[in-house]
């Protein structure tokens, strides 16, 4: 995909994060990493980290979804990307990731305005030279 429409997915999903509502009041932290933060022109999709906090609703939904042979991820990911595709989440696993190097930029915390993560965003510039590179520590 073009970095264009990858940034367009990412402004959809800090949209819906500012419209809040349930699950996505749980989500505590999102980072970004992969190709599109090394800035890739063209990314297969845009990996994100999503740390979040769980509920009853949520634990429930969880367990019935896994009974089901379902995603149990499903209303979260919901919540956050739409009906898009292009955006790859993964769930809890920021310091697993760091222990295998990858390099995470960090895009909304809780606690402070979407203004903020749009202000990360922009500052994720195109590097198309550097951008097949995994970074590592």
């Amino acid at each position: 995909m073009k970095r264009e429409r990858a940034t367009t997915l990412l402004n959809d999903m800090l949209d819906r994060l500012e419209g809040g509502g349930w699950p996505l009041d749980l989500v505590d932290e999102i980072l970004v990493f992969g190709s599109y933060a090394r800035g890739a022109l063209n990314p297969s999709d845009v990996d994100l980290v999503v740390e979040h906090r769980r509920d009853d609703r949520l634990v429930s939904e969880f367990v019935h979804a896994l009974s089901y042979g379902r995603d149990p991820s499903a209303s979260m990911k919901r919540a956050l990307k739409g009906n898009s595709r292009g955006l790859q989440i993964h769930f809890g696993e920021r310091r697993t990731l760091e222990a295998e190097g990858f390099e995470l930029t960090l895009l909304w915390t809780r606690g402070e305005p979407v203004d903020a993560a749009r202000a990360r965003l922009a500052a994720i510039t195109p590097t198309p030279r550097q951008a097949g590179l995994r970074a590592t520590t």
